[in-house]
C-alpha cells in the first residue's frame, strides 16, 4: 500500500478514504473506502499495479473532491477518477508517458501559474529496473489545468534520477519555484546534483539552479521556515540505492555508487536541513 487519504468524496459529512496499492506484477489497485455509520466498505476504481500516490483535489472546479494518482510500472500514465456526485467516479486518462521505461516516482497537485485552478507537477527518474542507469529522459513536468479535465504537458528540465519535488517561493519574488531531488545519478562525478530548484521568472519558465551534491539520494523534500528568518529552508530525507540492490543480490552500477563518506556524521545521514542563506536561493 503506497497512499490513503481521507476525505468526504461522497459528500454525506463524514471522512472516506482514497486507497492507492502499488502492488506487484499484475497484483494492485485504486480505490476508495466509503464511510456508512464507522462501517467503512471497499469501492473499487481501478485494478492496476504501479499507483504511486492518491491525492484527492477538485481537478475541475465542480466543488466536488475528485482523485488523481500516478500510475509507473508498465503503465506510465497520471490517471484521475472525476466525481461525479453520490460516490461515483468516472475514469479520465490526463496524461501517459511515451514508453513503458519512463520511471515514474511522484506527482502533486498545485495551482503553479496561481490562475486558479489546480496544476499537476510529476517526476520520472526510475532506475531501479533491468537497467540500474540513470536516463536522458528522467526529469520535472507539469501538466497545466486548461478547464473540464484537460491539461497540457510542459518540461521543466532534465534531472537524472528525478524522485520528488517541493513548491515555494525560495528567492521571494512572489511566484512559485520548485525544489527537486535526486535518488540516482552518476554520484562519481562532482558536477551531478542531489538537490536542484528550478526558478520560476514568473511565466512558469524555469531555470536551474543547483543546491547539493552530496549526501547522495535525497527521496523526500519539504519546505519551511527552520529557523524563523522569513526564507523557506528545505528538509530532506536520505536513501541509498546501492545499498538495496546489494541487500536483493542486484548488480550495482559504480558510476552510480557514491563516494566513501568524509566523516562518520555522513556516513548514513537521515534528516537534513539546506538553510536558505539569500534570496537568490542559494544554500
Amino acid at each position: 500500500m503506497t497512499d490513503v487519504r481521507a476525505a468526504d468524496l461522497d459528500g454525506d459529512g463524514d471522512m472516506d478514504l482514497a486507497v492507492a496499492v502499488f502492488g506487484t506484477n499484475n497484483i494492485g489497485a485504486i480505490f476508495w473506502m466509503e464511510n456508512r455509520d464507522g462501517a467503512m466498505y471497499r469501492r473499487p476504481l481501478v485494478p492496476l499495479a504501479g499507483a504511486l500516490g492518491i491525492e484527492p483535489v477538485d481537478l475541475d472546479g465542480d466543488g466536488l473532491l475528485d482523485l488523481v494518482t500516478l500510475v509507473s510500472q508498465e503503465h506510465e500514465m497520471v490517471l484521475a477518477f472525476r466525481n461525479l456526485g453520490g460516490g461515483r467516479f468516472e475514469q479520465v486518462e490526463l496524461a501517459r508517458a511515451p514508453h513503458p521505461m519512463f520511471g515514474s516516482t511522484s506527482l502533486r497537485a498545485v495551482d503553479l501559474d496561481r490562475d486558479g485552478d489546480i496544476d499537476l507537477l510529476f517526476t520520472n527518474g526510475d532506475a531501479f529496473d533491468l537497467q540500474t542507469d540513470p536516463k536522458p529522459y528522467h526529469g520535472v513536468q507539469w501538466l497545466e489545468n486548461l478547464g473540464n479535465m484537460e491539461f497540457a504537458a510542459h518540461d521543466i528540465g532534465r534531472f537524472y534520477g528525478a524522485v520528488a519535488t517541493a513548491v515555494g517561493d525560495i528567492d521571494g519574488d512572489g511566484d512559485l519555484d520548485i525544489v527537486a531531488s535526486s535518488w540516482v545519478n552518476y554520484w562519481r562525478d562532482p558536477a551531478r546534483h542531489t538537490l536542484v530548484w528550478y526558478e520560476n521568472d514568473g511565466h512558469q519558465n524555469f531555470t536551474a539552479h543547483g543546491i547539493a551534491s552530496e549526501p547522495a539520494g535525497l527521496t523526500s523534500l519539504w519546505l519551511a521556515d527552520a529557523n524563523g528568518d522569513g526564507r523557506l529552508d528545505i528538509l530532506a530525507g536520505a536513501f541509498r540505492m546501492d545499498l538495496l540492490q546489494e541487500m536483493l543480490g542486484m548488480p550495482v552500477n559504480e558510476d552510480t555508487r557514491p563516494a566513501p563518506p568524509k566523516g562518520r556524521a555522513k556516513e548514513h545521514p537521515r534528516l537534513l536541513v539546506f538553510e536558505n542563506l539569500s534570496r537568490d536561493g542559494a544554500p
